[in-house]
């Protein structure tokens, strides 16, 4: 059972890519991530609370980058400053 992404989840979510794979978003695109984010959620049948934890703290591999592959798919992307 999954339930709708909120504001602190889209930032979580953000957060959590940013730390595993360095892609940055700014403000403008909560929304958007707020949609890939609601995306995974429904497609796993979780609570945002309970992916957001396991992507934190037990990254894998592949769902980060397929977390970041859905939000990287913008060309509006930010990468870090090297």
């Amino acid at each position: 059972m999954s339930c709708r992404a909120v504001l602190p989840d889209v930032e979580r979510f953000r957060a959590a890519i940013i730390a595993q794979i360095g892609l940055q978003f700014d403000d403008a695109k909560l929304g958007f991530l707020g949609e890939v984010l609601q995306r995974r959620l429904d497609r796993l049948g979780r609570s945002a609370d309970v992916y957001l934890r396991d992507l934190e703290h037990q990254p894998s591999n592949r769902e980060i980058t397929r977390a970041g592959a859905g939000a990287h798919r913008r060309r509006d992307v930010f990468l870090p400053q090297q």
